[in-house]
C-alpha cells in the first residue's frame, strides 16, 4: 500500500466533482411549465369549427360575397355555437384585413351574443382564412374567440 495517498486524493476529487455538479443541478433553473396551453376540449372544438367553416362551400360563398356579412353571420354564429364546448361564450368576426381583426368593446362588426370578451379570464382564439380565385373578390378571415 505505498500509493494510498493517491487513491485517496482521487476519490476526494471524484467527490468534490459530484457536489458541484449536484450544486449546478439545482442552481440551474429549470424551464417553467407552460400554464398558457388551449385546453384540449377547447382545442378540438376549434378545430371542428375550423373544418365546417373551411369545408363548407355555400358558406364560404356567402362569406366572400356578402359585403356586409347579413347571410353568412347567422351561419357562422350557429355553427360555433354547435361545436363549443359546454359553459364557454364566443365572439366572432369577419373581416378582410387579418391584421386588424380585433374585437373590441365598441367593435359594431364584432358578434357577441354573450357580451364583450373579458379581460380577467383566459380568451382562446382561431381563425378560418377564407380565399377566392375569382377576381374582384377580396380573401376574409374568420376570427372568432372563445371564454368560459
Amino acid at each position: 500500500m505505498v500509493n494510498k495517498k493517491g487513491y485517496l486524493m482521487t476519490v476526494e476529487a471524484i467527490i468534490a466533482l459530484v457536489i458541484i455538479l449536484s450544486i449546478a443541478y439545482i442552481a440551474i433553473p429549470k424551464e417553467a411549465a407552460d400554464e398558457q396551453t388551449t385546453p384540449s376540449i377547447v382545442e378540438s372544438s376549434q378545430q371542428a369549427i375550423v373544418k365546417e367553416i373551411a369545408f363548407n362551400n355555400e358558406l364560404k360563398s356567402l362569406v366572400i360575397d356578402d359585403q356586409e356579412g347579413a347571410e353568412a353571420l347567422p351561419a357562422i354564429g350557429q355553427i360555433i355555437e354547435d361545436n363549443m364546448p359546454r359553459g364557454f361564450k364566443h365572439a366572432f368576426k369577419i373581416c378582410s384585413n387579418p391584421g386588424l381583426c380585433l374585437c373590441g368593446q365598441n367593435d359594431a362588426d364584432c358578434q357577441k351574443p354573450a357580451g364583450d370578451i373579458p379581460a380577467d379570464v383566459n380568451v382562446y382564439m382561431s381563425d378560418v382564412f377564407i380565399s377566392s380565385t375569382l377576381p374582384g373578390t377580396q380573401n376574409k378571415l374568420v376570427r372568432f374567440w372563445m371564454w368560459r
